[in-house]
């Protein structure tokens, strides 16, 4: 109710699992509570909060001030940002008399690192510039690298900067390309605020999400993996079914687009993977595997 303008009792009986009876009885209770519920009947009827009211600190218990706190210091901890630590700071104060947000038992239950272990500290300077032309509304000017090498100068009006997957990424109009563009944090050399302030555009970064589409050729694959690859295989393919052998070895059956970045994937499993079919994959694995011994015996 505190973000919604109007919930009906259905909506709220339905998400809570109970009667409608009971919602009745709980709209009761809250305003007896002293929290200022307004009822609506008729059509587009329901129940929504008095515009005035203000969240009582006391509806939040010290787990979800801490859980607030972990989100919110996970994502500072990239960005440094001083206004994102004045509100960690303003958070803290609603923490129950005594109870320290800084106490290893309370702190550590929940940590949120979007960095890898080895951080590189050129990229975190990377997010960290990006951020601030977004926050100040400044243009950054950088060179991209794109897929195949090519290096271009771009001019961009940041928006978002989006973790997506295992990368981050900046959403930016690109004054270059005079359209909507992600951008790779990884690939931006070179990156500098300038002077030139924009007007940031009423276009959110989800409505330029690329759209996920089914290929038009596809193969399957039949592979054999060596027991010691469960692990890896676990991660990366979590719902594939897999059958173990009986020697351990495990093997899976997969479909996917018939791309040559196919290859790549498979020799990058080096000695630990079995090609069972098809059978042209295998014999371009073989290729080469012989090129790559005959280019490193020379």
């Amino acid at each position: 109710m505190l973000n919604r303008e109007r919930v009906t009792a259905r909506e709220l009986a339905e998400k809570f699992e109970v009667s409608l009876r009971t919602i009745y009885r709980d709209m009761d209770a809250i305003n007896l509570a002293g929290i200022p519920v307004i009822p609506y009947s008729g059509n587009g009827g329901g129940y929504s909060l008095m515009e005035t009211y203000k969240l009582d600190k006391r509806l939040l218990k010290a787990q979800d001030i801490r859980a607030i706190l972990s989100s919110i210091s996970g994502i500072n901890r990239t960005l440094g940002d001083q206004s994102m630590q004045d509100t960690l700071d303003k958070i803290s104060s609603l923490l129950p008399k005594g109870s320290s947000p800084s106490e290893p038992s309370l702190c550590e239950q929940l940590v949120i690192d979007l960095f890898p272990w080895n951080q590189n500290p050129i990229q975190v300077d990377r997010i960290r510039i990006v951020h601030k032309g977004i926050g100040e509304s400044r243009l950054i000017r950088f060179q991209y690298q794109d897929m195949k090498g090519n290096l271009s100068e771009r001019t961009v009006e940041p928006m978002t900067l989006v973790f997506k997957g295992y990368g981050w990424y900046l959403f930016a109009y690109c004054t270059d390309r005079e359209d909507y563009r992600f951008f790779k944090i990884s690939r931006m050399k070179d990156i500098s605020l300038c002077q030139d302030i924009f007007t940031r555009r009423a276009v959110s970064y989800e409505s330029h999400l690329p759209q996920k589409s089914t290929p038009e050729h596809s193969q399957e694959l039949i592979l054999e993996f060596d027991a010691q690859m469960a692990p890896f295989l676990e991660d990366s393919f979590p719902q594939e079914p897999k059958e173990v052998l009986s020697d351990g070895r495990i093997r899976m059956v997969l479909v996917v687009p018939d791309d040559r970045w196919i290859l790549g994937m498979i020799l990058s499993y080096g000695p630990f993977v079995r090609v069972l079919a098809p059978d042209q994959l295998r014999q371009e694995v073989i290729s080469a595997a012989k090129k790559i011994i005959s280019q490193n015996q020379s």
